[in-house]
This record gives structure tokens, C-alpha cells and sequence, in this order.
């Protein structure tokens, strides 16, 4: 049964929460409304994540502040109270569709929540970007103050295209897109450009020399709860520089990374690997299928993947191979060495994808389809014959529930949330 999920104070017993990051201004603003499931009706690129043992669920999006932006996060129970969002942070904040801010939720509770500060470089077409970190240990009432997850905040390259993810024991995983490697390559060659001039990050162009590093796809841990992170694994070089990455534990703890990468004849096509020691080593990344896509540039689209309770890996991506464009869905049941592939939905244009295990073990995926007449977001049971339900809107989001799931998206530049049932193919407005 479907459910207005409204982003409130949590159970409803707790004062309208307010800000402690820093000196982040507070929101004058009234509380979202109660129709039709809206969170706010000016908010762009929102994540969502739920507490399993509470139930409870955070929202973040990002707004417009100025000549900048601003990240919110708000809460929610099952009691339909609303309360006043909070102001994570505000200024040069990253709010690219494939690198918004993300939250994620601890076994234990705590709420951690990722984002990107940006500042200029000159000479540089892009700005660079710090990739940082904040938690909370008192149910969403106050954070800590923003911490790069890297160690090197400040050096003029991309920390970015960011996924975040926590396991059964409480570790926390953060993947991003790293090109320090490369810039700091530039920096040392004297005919080279400095680090400034890092390359186009549309055109991608090809590297001057084989020893050229490309972006680099790494991946941090924390064993702390988010007080400090690990220095990251480098998984894998030469991947798109600008398609997000994605995480997923499996049940028994299995961690896969899922990002799209560069392969010979620039062909873009997904990829994968996985560690068994809590993210301290990974396997050899496995090329998910050859879509046959090549393309000297970025198309903006990373993957979904998830295990279900029975440990099949579940993968969901957009390909805009020539004659063969659209969803691809894969699954594996050998951990990862090998996909069975299927067109989920041909012809669809470019769409951003989503995919959760709720708390029945099932996995549920989520696609845009801007092909209707009017923009919707699609969702059904990975791998089920069944057809998808829709609701109007782009740019989904999923977290799941004990018994269900829920699925956050932006109509126009309203964000809306609903919550369901596991136990059902879902009934959209």
C-alpha cells in the first residue's frame, strides 16, 4: 500500500531541529507542505536513506542561495508531522545531478551526509572540488562540522562523482572520482600545462602520453563511525570522468563498486569490483557488458547495482550505443564474474537509475523514462516480467524500509516522497 512519507520531526515528539555545522545559516522558511507528498517545491538532485531499526528517513537536496547553493536535509516518521529543514552548509557547493549531495544511515543511527565544496583555479575551465563529510550521532538534531574525506584538501583537482554506503558492522564507505593523479602528473612535466589547465572535463580528450594517469576511481572506509576515513583504494584508472559512481554491501557484507569506465576505442562501458575485507582491497574490476558505445565525450550517467537477500547482483545502466540505446539490465549469481544481460527498455533517451534491496531481501530499480508523453520515473522488481508502474517526475532516489521502500523525485523543481510496501507492485499518482 502506498504511503505519504512526510519529511518531518522524527516519531513526532522532537522541537522543529535546527543547525549546529559551522555558522550555516538556518531556514526562515515555512515547513514543506502536506500535498501530495512534497518536500519542498524549490529543491534539485535529492538523496534519501532510512534507519532500519526506526524506520525513520533523511532527505537531501540542494538549492539555490545567491551565486551558490545550499544543502538541506530533513527528517521524517510515519506520523505525518513536518518539520523545518535544516542548512547543512551554503556557498560554492557542488549540485551536479551525478554529484549532489548523498546520506546515508548507520546500523546504529548515525546520519552521514557527503558533498562537494568547489572553488575556481585560474586557468582552469572547471572548478576544483573537496569532497567532505559530516555526521550525526543524535537522530538528525546537530552535525559535525564539514571534514574533507581526503587527504589532500585544497590541491586544485576533482574529489567528486560521489557515492556513499554503510555495512552491517557500521563501516562507511565513500567512492568518488579522483583526479589527483593525473593533475599531479601535469604539474610535473615542463612542457606541460600546470595542474590549473587540468583537461576538459566535457571533451575528455585523449592523453597526450601512456604514462598520462587518467581519473582514478577510489574508494575510503571508515571504522569509526565517520570520524575518520582511511586513505582510499585506488580501483581502478582511467575511468569517465564525470558519470557517478555507485556502492552496495551485500546481506553477509560483500562491498561492490560500480562506476563507468574507459576502455579501448573510448568505448564507455560499466564495470565493477568488489572487496571482502571491508574495503581495504578489491578484486580485478570485471566489464560488466560491451555495450559497443563509443564516445569522445561524457554522458553523464552512472550505474545502479544491488545484491539481493539471496546474494544476486542486480545492475541497471543507460547505454546510447548506436542501434542498441536504452536500459540494460544485468544480473549475476557467481559474485560478480559473470552477468546475464537483457534491454530493460530500449530507445529510452539519456536516464538516471537507481536501485535498493528493501527489507524483505528484494531489489527494486528505478529509471526515467523521457521518452512518455510527460517526463516519468519507472519502478519494478529487478528481474520480474511484471510491467513497471510510473509516476511523474525525473531524477529518482530509493531507500529501504523494514517492510517496504521509498521513492523520492523531482517534478519540475518540486521534490515529492512516497513510501510502499514490499509486498505489492506499486500503485503510483
Amino acid at each position: 500500500m502506498m504511503r505519504l512519507f512526510l519529511l518531518g520531526a522524527l516519531l513526532g515528539s522532537l522541537p522543529a531541529i535546527g543547525c549546529r555545522v559551522a555558522d550555516a545559516p538556518t531556514s526562515t522558511n515555512p515547513a514543506p507542505t502536506t500535498e501530495a507528498g512534497l518536500l519542498t517545491d524549490e529543491g534539485y538532485n535529492a538523496s534519501v536513506a532510512s534507519d532500519a531499526s526506526s524506520g525513520v528517513a533523511y532527505a537531501t537536496w540542494v538549492e539555490s542561495a545567491g551565486d551558490g547553493f545550499r544543502v538541506r536535509l530533513v527528517s521524517t516518521g510515519a506520523d505525518g508531522n513536518v518539520s523545518e529543514p535544516l542548512t547543512l552548509d551554503e556557498g560554492a557547493i557542488g549540485a551536479h545531478s551525478q554529484a549532489a549531495p548523498v546520506v546515508a544511515v548507520g546500523p546504529e543511527g548515525t546520519v552521514h551526509v557527503v558533498w562537494t565544496v568547489e572553488y575556481e583555479v585560474e586557468g582552469r575551465r572547471f572548478p576544483a572540488s573537496d569532497l567532505v563529510h559530516v555526521r550525526s550521532t543524535d537522530g538528525g538534531r546537530t552535525f559535525s562540522e564539514p571534514k574533507p574525506v581526503h587527504a589532500d584538501p585544497g590541491f586544485p583537482t576533482g574529489h567528486s562523482f560521489h557515492s556513499m554506503t554503510i555495512g552491517p558492522d557500521g563501516t562507511v564507505y565513500v567512492a568518488w572520482l579522483d583526479g589527483t593523479a593525473h593533475d599531479r602528473y601535469r604539474m610535473g612535466q615542463p612542457t606541460a600545462p600546470t595542474t590549473q589547465t587540468a583537461r576538459d572535463e566535457d571533451a575528455h580528450d585523449e592523453m597526450e602520453s601512456a604514462e598520462e594517469p587518467g581519473t582514478e576511481l577510489v574508494v575510503a572506509h571508515s571504522i569509526d563511525n565517520g570520524q575518520t576515513f582511511a586513505v582510499p583504494v585506488v580501483v581502478a584508472q582511467n575511468a569517465c570522468p564525470c558519470c557517478r559512481t555507485t556502492l552496495d554491501v551485500s546481506v553477509e557484507g560483500t562491498l561492490t563498486v560500480a562506476w563507468r569506465q574507459i576502455y579501448d576505442g573510448n568505448m564507455r562501458d560499466m564495470a565493477l569490483a568488489r572487496s571482502r575485507d571491508g574495503g581495504r582491497t578489491f578484486s580485478e574490476p570485471v566489464r560488466v557488458h560491451a555495450d559497443g558505445w563509443s564516445l569522445d565525450g561524457c554522458p553523464h550517467a552512472g550505474p545502479a547495482i544491488a545484491t539481493d537477500g539471496d546474494g544476486t547482483l542486480h545492475v541497471l545502466w543507460f547505454t546510447g550505443a548506436p542501434e542498441a540505446s536504452g536500459l540494460r539490465y544485468a544480473s549475476s549469481v557467481d559474485g560478480g564474474r559473470s552477468f546475464a544481460t537483457t534491454m530493460l527498455q530500449p530507445d529510452v533517451p539519456l536516464a538516471q537509475v537507481r536501485a535498493v534491496r528493501d527489507g524483505t531481501g528484494r531489489v527494486w530499480i528505478a529509471w526515467e523514462d523521457r521518452a512518455a508523453a510527460a517526463d516519468v520515473v519507472r519502478v519494478r522488481h529487478a528481474g520480474s516480467p511484471d510491467a513497471a508502474e510510473q509516476a511523474a517526475g525525473t531524477d529518482p532516489s530509493l531507500a529501504p524500509l523494514r517492510e517496504g521502500w521509498i521513492l523520492v523525485r523531482s517534478e519540475g523543481t518540486a521534490i515529492r516522497i512516497q513510501a510502499y510496501d514490499s509486498d505489492e507492485v506499486p500503485t503510483m499518482p
